[in-house]
Formats: structure tokens, C-alpha cells, sequence
């Protein structure tokens, strides 16, 4: 192999080893070091002068929306809300398989290994499932979370309606064990079940009943949304004050965003060992608040969020992620007539966010998050060759990863020692149909440039039905639902 290994130590030091190599067997990295003799029947990779990364973790992400991309630009979260995240009015499920598919692929393409997908697009069965399959059949390590959230009942010209008889599904929670079930019988290991949850509308006795028959499923996680800022929480709304009042704060929590939080919400997360992932592209853009996700005093992670709006790849999320941050930091310490000494957040930690400490935040990183002998076989290997890559790989391949590298770097992606993403082009993938649904594509084989086709045919489709919806009218009733009773004068 003779890589450049990127190595953490017991402290979450990253240590190079040059000229190094790291043998797969059974989809685990089996050994470590130099000069490794491998078998007559093992198939070599020559990785001279590459770097060999942990897989990247994205802990917060709405994968299916891929065909909503380009329209976010100059959004903010308000606008995004609407025109966006709950769009999933007018998918069909077969649109959702392209979008999921298409959305994972990317990832993939850019190094995540990992994805928590926050699948909100849960508004019949046959959409979860179209998800579902669409990550079964990308290879991706994942946790599928069906989201609970605004169930539309009409979206036309004339208005926005909920289903206020029916803020919970019948299908919903049946449907949530089920694929706990299911997913458990998987061979490969490598998808779970959570639970998305945003309808905190529903009170106080449902939610409880809802977080207590997803944790009895064996859901491995719950996550939610949540951020404080003039318009979003502004009535006094807080989920952390939320969770713990409900006795419902846990290890197993994820909170993406934080921002605008409290301190003394930051110590409830903490204290309960709940997550806060940070996802910098659009928490800047759309006007959350400071990325949180950096702090000492949390268990923080990165998110890719919305691909729709911004790149799916972690090493976007990194490099924004420290330029906001360490903007931030540099302005609070110059606006008191300072300097600063040191440049905080550093490269080390963002690249800890993305790999080892994602994982840990994640309670995996006994599986994933660092190369080391034992661990599941999730790899990311990057040329060197390219004009941004040189030079400063002989000096700091940390660095050059996180400060300079992009996906046309990338060369391979192995999840569970499976080539995902070989030579620079992703891999063809086998449909896996879920529960009997699979769009009728069981047993075929799909490549990247078949996907791209069926993503633009599908986006068309999809956009004709956006242009029968009042926006406005939505856009209201996002405002009401968090609460904000201000009026034009909170808008600049």
C-alpha cells in the first residue's frame, strides 16, 4: 500500500505514517504498519504518496432533496422552510428514491462514510420506503431516521392546511418498529433505524408516548432541529428546556444547529450526554446564529444539512465551518480592542469533528472514526498529485486534507472494505428494493450517469407541481409554528 496514514492516538493526536500500510480483511482493518506481506490472493492497492483518511461522519443530513438544488442560494431560513424542507408535499415516492440515491451518491463522492439522514419526507409509507431503499442501495453506512413533522393535508394556489386531526399518522409509528425490525435482519450491518422528530405541536403526553415507542423499537437515535434566533424560538420555545422537562433528555439525542442556545442548554445537552451537530454551510447562510458545534462544552459533530443549498461533502463543512468559527471568535476578541494569540477553532479539531469525534458523538467510535486494527474497513484515500495538493502534504497532510483538498482529490471510498468510489468515478450500484417497493428497478444495476438522468427528469416533474403551491401562504404558517408573533419591524 504504502500510504500516507492519517493515525489517531490515545489523546485523538493525529500521527502521519509515511510509506505505511493497512491490510482489509473480513471488511476490518486487520493490520497496521510497514511492509505488511499480504497473501497471493489479496488484492493490492498502491497508495504511494496518498493520503488514507478515516471516512468522514455527516450527522445531519435531509438526503432526499436533491432535486431541489440551485434554489437555496440566497435563502434564508425562512425562505428555505417552504421552498424546501417541505417540499416533500410534492414527491412522489418514486422521486424520493432518485433524490435519496442521488443524494448519498454525492455524499459518497466526497468522502462520507457515515450519515445520520434526517429522511422528513415521511408524509406516506411508501416514501419512507423509497428512502430506505435508496440507502440500502447507495452501500453507505447510515442511520435512516423517518421523520415526524407537518403533515400536509392540501398545498394549492389558494392555500397551506395541515391535518390537525392527524399531527401523528396511524402508519407512522407501526411503520417505524417494522423497519427496526427489518433492518436488524440486514447482513451487512451497516444501516439503522432512528427516529426524526419535529412536531413538538403535538404536547406534551404524545411526545412522551412517541420518544417511548421509538426507544422500545430499538431506534438508535432521535433527532430533532433546533435554534434560537429573532425569528425561529423567539417565542420562548426551547427544545432543550423541552426535552428535559419531559424527562426525555439522553445519550441518544441529536440536536443539529444549537445555535442561539444558552449556556445553561448547552449543560443540559452535555450533562445528559445529548449531541449538538453543527452545519456551518447553512447556519451561516440562512442566519441561525454562531456555528455551536466547536465548543469545549458540547458533544459536537459535523452535518452537511441541506445539499439543495450548499456542497454534501464534510470537507466543505470543515473548511466553512472553521472560517465562520474562527471569524467569530476573531471579531469578539478584536471588538474588545484585542488581538487574538492563538487561532482557535484549530485544523486538527475540525478534522476530529468530521472523523473521530463525529464517531464518538455518535457512540461508534469502537466501530469507525480512525483507522486502527478492528475497526470497520472505512477508508478514504486522496491523490496528491493535483496543483492543491502539492507541497503542503510533504509538510501537513492533516492540513492539506482539511485546508486544501476537494472531492476531485478523492480517488477511493471503502465502506466496510467496499469500494464505493474507485479510481475517482463512484461505482455502480444494485437496487435493493425494502418491504416489497423498489420502483420496479429490483436486480438492476444503475450507474452515476443513469442516476443524473432520472434526477433531471424527476426534478421537472416535481417543479411543475411546486409552481401549482401559494409559497406565502406556507411561509406564514412556518412562522406560526415557531412561535414568532413579531411583526415586519424584526426584518431588515
Amino acid at each position: 500500500m504504502k500510504g500516507i496514514l492519517l493515525l489517531h492516538d490515545e489523546h485523538d493526536n493525529v500521527q502521519v505514517l509515511r510509506d505505511g500500510d493497512l491490510l482489509i480483511k473480513d471488511n476490518v482493518i486487520a493490520k497496521i504498519g510497514k511492509d505488511i506481506q499480504p497473501n497471493e490472493d489479496t488484492e493490492v492497492i498502491d497508495c504511494r504518496g496518498k493520503i488514507v483518511s478515516p471516512g468522514f461522519v455527516d450527522a445531519h443530513h435531509h438526503v432526499w432533496q436533491t432535486q431541489l438544488k440551485g434554489r437555496h442560494s440566497d435563502d434564508s431560513l425562512l425562505d428555505y422552510h417552504p421552498k424546501g424542507n417541505l417540499q416533500y408535499f410534492n414527491y412522489t415516492a418514486q422521486d424520493v428514491f432518485w433524490g435519496e440515491l442521488g443524494g448519498l451518491m454525492e455524499a459518497i463522492d466526497g468522502g462520507t462514510t457515515m450519515v445520520v439522514d434526517h429522511a422528513h419526507m415521511s408524509l406516506t409509507p411508501d416514501r419512507t420506503l423509497a428512502g430506505l431503499s435508496a440507502t440500502l442501495t447507495s452501500g453507505i453506512r447510515s442511520i435512516f431516521c423517518p421523520s415526524l413533522g407537518p403533515q400536509i393535508q392540501r398545498w394549492d394556489k389558494d392555500g397551506y392546511e395541515l391535518n390537525a386531526s392527524k399531527p401523528v399518522p396511524d402508519f407512522f409509528m407501526p411503520q417505524v418498529k417494522s423497519l427496526c425490525q427489518e433492518v436488524a435482519k440486514e447482513p451487512s450491518g451497516k444501516v439503522a433505524i432512528g427516529l426524526g422528530f419535529d412536531a413538538w405541536y403535538v404536547g406534551k403526553e404524545k411526545t412522551i408516548s412517541v420518544f417511548k415507542e421509538a426507544r422500545g423499537a430499538g431506534c438508535k437515535f432521535i433527532t430533532s432541529h433546533w435554534r434560537r434566533n429573532n425569528v425561529a424560538g423567539s417565542g420562548g420555545h426551547s427544545v432543550p428546556e423541552t426535552l428535559k422537562d419531559y424527562g426525555l433528555l439522553g445519550p441518544d439525542i441529536i440536536l443539529s444547529h444549537g445555535t442561539g442556545s444558552t449556556d445553561e442548554e448547552f449543560k443540559m445537552l452535555k450533562d445528559s450526554g445529548s449531541v449538538v451537530c453543527m452545519t456551518p454551510a447553512t447556519e451561516s447562510q440562512m442566519a441561525h446564529g454562531e456555528v455551536a458545534g466547536f465548543r469545549k462544552d458540547v458533544f459536537g459533530c459535523f452535518g452537511a444539512d441541506c445539499h439543495s443549498n450548499n456542497h454534501a461533502s464534510i470537507l466543505h463543512a470543515m473548511q466553512v465551518g472553521l472560517a465562520v468559527a474562527r471569524s467569530h471568535r476573531n471579531s469578539h476578541i478584536m471588538s474588545q480592542g484585542r488581538f487574538p494569540k492563538l487561532i482557535e477553532p484549530t485544523t486538527q479539531q475540525a478534522f476530529n469533528l468530521a472523523t473521530i469525534a463525529g464517531a464518538r458523538a455518535l457512540r461508534m467510535d469502537g466501530q469507525i472514526g480512525s483507522l486502527k486494527e478492528g475497526k470497520q474497513a472505512d477508508i478514504v484515500i486522496f491523490s496528491t498529485e493535483s496543483p492543491s495538493m502539492t507541497c503542503v502534504v510533504d509538510h501537513d497532510p492533516v492540513a492539506a486534507v482539511v485546508r486544501h483538498a476537494s472531492n476531485a482529490e478523492i480517488e477511493h471510498v471503502l465502506v466496510g472494505g467496499k469500494f464505493l468510489k474507485r479510481d475517482g468515478k463512484l461505482c455502480d450500484v444494485g437496487v435493493e428494493g425494502v418491504d416489497g417497493w423498489g420502483s420496479g428497478l429490483e436486480e438492476t444495476t444503475l450507474d452515476w450517469k443513469t442516476v443524473a438522468g432520472e434526477l433531471r427528469k424527476s426534478r421537472g416533474e416535481i417543479q411543475a407541481r411546486i409552481n401549482t403551491c401559494n409559497v406565502n401562504a406556507a411561509r406564514r404558517k412556518v412562522m406560526e409554528g415557531w412561535g414568532f408573533t413579531g411583526g415586519d419591524e424584526v426584518f431588515l
